[in-house]
């Protein structure tokens, strides 16, 4: 197995403006890049391409238990049948965005066993914004990852709290291609809300959406 770039065991990593090309007298598989137990990761902006099929592997993966990381902006050329990002082992709260994959591969698989708290979308997601929408009056959006207790019990802390008091919060499941049930508030703050997922189980992680507008 050829790998253009190999991370094991690192935090603070970033990968970015590097050309790879799969070696074309070689019959052995390439990832180009692979990411394993790396903590906090940008891959961005490279441009990676496998010369035959002999040399088709996938593009950029991210497995072990490696967590909290993007993978976009890349460009990655692969046969049919690979695909260009994929997160496995029991990689968590990854995030996969505007990657072009060319070649007849396929953009993305999520075999990880923690696939709830990945996510691919075609925009980059921020943890939370907070918007001054006049007369006093704040909203805040965000996207985060929680783990569910017993009844599906959740909370969420925003990252700034609010300075006097909420006045309406809207919170939805956010798991992508996931079993989608409905999230119910059953609490609120200036600091943050609690709820349930209907038919959550008990240790497992999901996505929580909110829109929240306060004072």
């Amino acid at each position: 197995m050829q790998r253009g770039i190999y991370i094991n065991h690192h935090g603070k990593v970033d990968i970015s403006d590097n050309l790879i090309y799969a070696d074309p007298t070689s019959d052995d598989a390439i990832n180009h890049i692979l990411l394993t137990d790396v903590e906090s990761f940008d891959v961005h902006d490279n441009f990676m391409e496998g010369r035959t099929a002999d040399t088709g592997e996938n593009g950029i993966e991210v497995t072990g238990a490696s967590i909290n990381g993007r993978v976009h902006d890349n460009h990655i050329k692969i046969p049919s049948g690979k695909y260009g990002i994929v997160f496995s082992g029991s990689s968590s709260n990854c995030t996969q965005y505007r990657n072009t994959i060319l070649g007849g591969g396929s953009e993305y698989a999520n075999t990880s066993s923690n696939a709830k708290t990945n996510t691919s979308i075609t925009y980059e997601i921020g943890g939370e914004v907070s918007t001054d929408i006049g007369h006093g009056y704040i909203q805040k959006m965000g996207s985060k990852t929680v783990t569910l207790g017993t009844g599906g019990a959740f909370s969420v802390n925003f990252n700034t709290a609010f300075p006097n008091g909420i006045i309406n919060v809207i919170a939805i499941n956010g798991d992508s291609g996931a079993s989608q049930t409905s999230v119910i508030v059953t609490s609120r703050s200036n600091t943050g809300f609690t709820g349930f997922f209907i038919n959550g189980t008990s240790g497992i992680s999901a996505r929580v959406d909110y829109t929240v507008v306060g004072k």
